[in-house]
């Protein structure tokens, strides 16, 4: 479920003036905002507090360390919902009453359905007997951004017998050079904390080298 201009559905709860927009400018006058806007700092807390105070209402609780996630129990069921920004994940193992769900929050906001989540932050899903959880676009990502547009499956993440991996540099690596194999290790951490936990190691050895590393890494 995806809210429609969310930010822009919040009363603004403090006095805020801005400058007109380009080509209505008047002299001597700003306006008075009454409801929020994209780009404003207050916007994402505001909206926060909306959600909250309507799953609330209808029986939703965040959890105690994740306040993105909410659930309720009713007898034998469990309903649960996660929140990023403005899009809703709706997790019930009845079918109609996510379908139910879905029109009541239909009710309390402008809200499009999506359907069946195939993808969500990046992690795609698929459902047969089983679900099947993969981040197949972060990992080609990061071998195209290191020039490998076709890369060979291997067995294990690291080549454990290459003395280089885990020996410095004796060099001295650009800023260049640095920033881009930052951005593939924080792109391997992100799919090593949500799908691959077998990148763990891989990903422990080659952060060490992140402010010096050498061809080998």
């Amino acid at each position: 479920m995806d809210v429609v201009t969310a930010f822009l559905q919040e009363d603004i709860d403090e006095v805020i003036y801005v400058e007109f927009p380009h080509g209505h400018k008047k002299e001597g006058q700003v306006c008075q905002l009454n409801r929020a806007l994209y780009g404003l700092k207050q916007s994402p807390r505001l909206w926060q507090q909306n959600i909250r105070a309507t799953l609330a209402k209808l029986g939703y609780h965040p959890l105690p360390h994740d306040n993105c996630i909410y659930f309720t129990r009713r007898k034998l069921s469990e309903t649960i919902i996660i929140t990023y920004i403005d899009n809703f994940l709706l997790l019930e193992r009845d079918i109609l009453k996510i379908k139910e769900l879905k029109g009541i929050l239909s009710k309390e906001f402008d809200m499009k359905d999506l359907g069946a989540c195939t993808q969500f932050l990046g992690v795609h899903n698929s459902r047969e007997r089983s679900i099947h959880l993969a981040q197949s676009l972060i990992a080609q990502k990061v071998a195209n951004s290191f020039g490998q547009q076709d890369p060979k499956p291997i067995n294990i993440p690291i080549d454990t017998s290459n003395p280089n991996l885990t020996s410095p540099n004796s060099g001295e690596a650009t800023t260049t050079e640095m920033k881009r194999y930052q951005s593939g290790i924080n792109s391997l951490t992100y799919a090593m904390c949500q799908t691959r936990p077998d990148l763990a190691f891989t990903v422990s050895v080659l952060s060490r080298h992140s402010h010096n590393l050498s061809h080998s890494h």
